[in-house]
């Protein structure tokens, strides 16, 4: 069985890190208490998270475990 790797963006704001939830045609949300927003693609994701960069909003890649996967929820600060 492959172990295929996902990735996530993290976001800095509020003075909290949280995980990208949802992805519309230009905006990234990244909402208390929701999933986080899996990539399969790394350049994908990694694009993503330089455009946020590149917006002002600190972000960066994460390489996420297949056993985390149902772990990564944002919670409140």
């Amino acid at each position: 069985m492959p172990n295929k790797q996902k990735y996530g963006i993290l976001v800095y704001c509020e003075k909290a890190f949280r995980f990208v939830t949802h992805l519309n045609d230009r905006n990234a949300k990244w909402d208390v208490g929701q999933r986080a927003l899996l990539f399969a693609s790394r350049a994908y994701a990694k694009d993503i998270a330089t455009g946020l960069c590149l917006n002002g909003f600190p972000a960066m890649l994460v390489e996420i475990p297949n056993y985390m996967e149902n772990l990564l929820v944002n919670l409140p600060a």
